[in-house]
């Protein structure tokens, strides 16, 4: 199911403790400095973790972000970041790609 090493995200998100939600999840952008909450970096999944909430999150959050170098610490990121630039070049709305 994936390349990462104790991946219990999406293996628990089809089982019957979900049933019935709309959301399994929340993604949350901070800044690891100053540990506050950045500007639209906040939104839910919903149930099987779709990369395109990830990536949504994650462009809008770079809108904000005035470096030259991230960090990103992320659950699943073994399995989110293949492919990441190629989604960032078909998929990503023109006002928050990089």
């Amino acid at each position: 199911i994936s390349t990462c090493v104790s991946f219990q995200a999406l293996a628990k998100a089809n089982t019957r403790f979900s049933v019935g939600l709309r959301y399994t999840g929340t993604n949350i952008t901070v800044c690891g400095r100053s540990e506050m909450l950045l500007p639209v970096g906040v939104g839910n999944l919903q149930k099987g973790f779709r990369y395109s909430n990830m990536d949504y999150i994650f462009g809008s959050m770079l809108q904000f972000v005035m470096v030259n170098l991230i960090l990103i610490s992320y659950n699943i990121m073994c399995q989110w970041y293949i492919n990441l630039f190629k989604r960032i070049n078909q998929d990503w709305p023109e006002h928050i790609k990089l």
